[in-house]
């Protein structure tokens, strides 16, 4: 309120209400920047890694399943390569998974990812139309249903 008395010339829209100590305190939350390694990979190439770290430490856990890290690539090792040899897959595109969130899903993904594809995911309590809409604006041809591995 001083600033506004002392400055009777200025804008009330140039004057602000947040007192110094605010400001900083603003400014000290908003100050995010993250300094990374030169070195940044993929999301599956850090997946990778963490199997060589901890092969037998629990990696998800979804309700009363759970698979170790090593379990996990294995599982999604498998549907990678059967998503590359038969279902026509080209690397680069996107790839859409219709399936309710579970350990499935995890690995659908995560076999997406390493096949070299973008994921796209899809909720199977959405409407066919919502469905259909969303497949057409990832020019995705087909949805790709993951059946359940557990």
């Amino acid at each position: 309120m001083r600033n506004l008395t002392n400055e009777t010339c200025q804008s009330i829209h140039k004057s602000s209400i947040i007192l110094p100590n605010e400001k900083l305190l603003v400014e000290s939350v908003n100050n995010t920047q993250t300094l990374f390694s030169s070195s940044t990979h993929c999301i599956q190439h850090e997946f990778i890694q963490q199997v060589n770290k901890q092969s037998q430490k629990i990696a998800i856990e979804l309700d009363e399943q759970s698979l170790t890290y090593n379990e996990l690539l294995y599982y999604a090792q498998c549907l990678s390569l059967e998503f590359l040899t038969n279902s026509n897959y080209i690397p680069g595109n996107v790839a859409c998974q219709c399936i309710d969130r579970s350990i499935s899903m995890f690995i659908g993904m995560l076999s997406i990812i390493m096949a070299g594809g973008s994921y796209c995911s899809l909720s199977p309590r959405d409407h066919e139309h919502r469905l259909q809409s969303l497949i057409e604006q990832t020019q995705n041809r087909r949805e790709r249903n993951i059946r359940r591995w557990l």
